[in-house]
């Protein structure tokens, strides 16, 4: 039988996913200030599209860069089941 994490835990792949949008959103913020820097206006539904697609990408790559041996060992750091216990 499969064994279940936790509930209320957060794997490392969601967390990578998570810090990849944050940046990515920053990113695209900084994008379109910069942009009007050197004078060329974009309009807020444009800005607000830049935004979306950039953190987009940012989830994929935040998910994507975890190491498979991060994610294998918490997988195998899961609390035993209680019929786990019983056997031992």
């Amino acid at each position: 039988m499969a064994e279940h994490k936790p509930k209320g835990t957060i794997g490392p792949v969601t967390k990578s996913a998570t810090a990849g949008t944050g940046v990515a959103g920053a990113a695209a913020i900084l994008i379109v200030w910069i942009l009007g820097m050197f004078g060329l206006e974009v309009p807020e539904p444009v800005a607000a599209a830049i935004a979306v697609l950039i953190s987009a990408i940012g989830t994929l790559v935040g998910g994507k860069i975890v190491l498979p041996t991060t994610h294998m060992e918490q997988l195998h750091q899961t609390p035993r089941t209680t019929e786990a216990r019983l056997n031992a």
